[in-house]
């Protein structure tokens, strides 16, 4: 697969208030930054149907070139949009090559 839809880069969720202060979370770049291409993918039939059944939305699926660093529940931003990663697989598709499938929520309030 091509990954040629632009650039996508992850956040990680960091409360940034002193100890002892109500929580401000806040995102803030992976260390190293994790910024790369991605290729969107088609949401197939089954991925919506099994996200609706636990009350979910499923708005993008991503591919990217393997990064174990990239976990469920850290954030993608794509164009300025703001998505939280609800899923994360990492696998060898079939041209041999490894690739990391990213399942993408669109956040309508925005984090940091």
């Amino acid at each position: 697969m091509l990954h040629d839809a632009g650039m996508l880069r992850v956040y990680k969720l960091e409360n940034t208030a002193p100890p002892g202060a109500m929580p401000v979370e806040r995102l803030v770049d992976m260390d190293p930054p994790c910024e790369c291409f991605y290729g969107e993918k088609t949401i197939g039939y089954g991925r919506q149907y099994a996200a609706k059944g636990v009350q979910e939305q499923v708005d993008m699926l991503a591919q990217i070139w393997q990064d174990r660093r990239v976990r469920i529940g850290q954030y993608a931003v794509i164009d300025g949009e703001q998505y939280r990663i609800q899923h994360v697989q990492h696998y060898t598709d079939e041209d041999g090559l490894a690739v990391t499938d990213l399942t993408l929520q669109r956040k309508d309030e925005l984090s940091g």
